[in-house]
């Protein structure tokens, strides 16, 4: 009888591929990609004229800033100001498609979504950065790639907020 410790396993992912859910819990899309309701605080950022993120488009990554110098107070961003401050770098920055943020009519979530047509859409849009982060967009992170044995255990550790511990 074999231990379990030496046995080889040759079948499955070595790879798995895992994407934060949107804070409804349904799957972010191009479509759809959504963060908090705010108000949002970015009193511990370092320089609120460039607050940076990176928009992902089926595999390009395209770095962006965004100005809240405007913001009414750093430490309550609300929605708005954020929409208002991320459809001006939509606007400037160069992708191969067009990208819009608003509020969500029900909800009022943080909406970023694509215009485009549907079939001209892109597989995937990711949204991670110290922007994501701040706004609830994916946690902050884009897509994790875990190694995986497909049978003992996954190799990612929990990140955990110091608010969460």
């Amino acid at each position: 009888m074999s231990l379990k410790e030496n046995a080889r396993f040759a079948f499955g992912l070595k790879y798995v591929r895992a994407f934060a859910l949107n804070p409804d819990f349904t799957k972010a899309t191009p479509a759809r990609t959504i963060g908090g309701v705010g108000p949002f605080d970015f009193s511990g950022v370092a320089d609120n004229e460039k607050v940076g993120f990176t928009a992902k488009i089926d595999g390009t990554e395209y770095e962006m800033e965004i100005d809240l110098s405007g913001a009414v107070s750093a430490s309550a961003v609300t929605v708005t100001e954020i929409v208002n401050a991320l459809n001006i770098v939509f606007t400037d920055v160069t992708t191969p498609i067009a990208l819009v943020a608003s509020a969500e009519t029900k909800t009022n979530y943080l909406l970023i979504k694509t215009t485009e047509s549907k079939g001209s859409e892109p597989v995937a849009i990711q949204i991670y950065g110290e922007l994501a982060n701040l706004v609830g967009i994916g946690q902050g992170f884009g897509t994790k790639i875990l190694v995986s044995d497909t049978i003992r255990t996954m190799s990612e550790t929990a990140v955990r907020k110091d608010s969460e511990r």
